[in-house]
């Protein structure tokens, strides 16, 4: 990926996917039908709203152990955390994808600049660390995008 991210921006936007993510879900106080509509999906596994920001907290905390591990190791392994239960309460879902959002951005934050040309293992093939970082803040992002358009298709 010849488009990278840089590294400061990175870390702005993975401590704002929490706010990002919190405001889809939030929706209008006074609509009764909210909570219905963010669990809507397409009926494609994963296509809810909810199931957006379950799949998001995955990514960050996964992205946020694997920047961590790249203290220890050169090319650490980038391994799927648990996906957050479906049935768990939209304010719970919050509170972990705001925690996830600042852990994640903690992680990339506290890491060199000088780990660019570090590697990580992702889905059996080494990955440069940048081109890491910027696929998954632009998956991030097309998450909240999938979320609001899961809403949208729901009314």
């Amino acid at each position: 990926m010849a488009d990278h991210i840089p590294r400061s921006d990175a870390v702005v936007a993975l401590r704002s996917f929490g706010r990002r993510y919190s405001e889809v879900l939030s929706g209008p106080p006074d609509d009764d039908s909210w909570e219905r509509l963010i669990r809507s999906g397409s009926g494609e596994p994963l296509s809810s709203a909810v199931d957006q920001v379950r799949l998001a907290v995955q990514s960050l905390l996964s992205f946020a152990a694997a920047t961590a591990q790249l203290a220890a190791e050169q090319n650490p392994l980038v391994v799927p955390t648990e996906l957050p239960d479906a049935s768990m309460s939209t304010a719970a879902l919050i509170a972990q994808v705001r925690a996830a959002s600042a852990q994640a951005g903690d992680a990339l934050d506290a890491r060199s600049d000088d780990d660019g040309d570090r590697t990580v293992t992702l889905h059996g093939a080494a990955i440069g660390f940048d081109d890491f970082v910027s696929r998954e803040v632009r998956a991030l992002a097309e998450g909240v995008r999938k979320a609001e358009r899961a809403i949208d298709s729901a009314r």
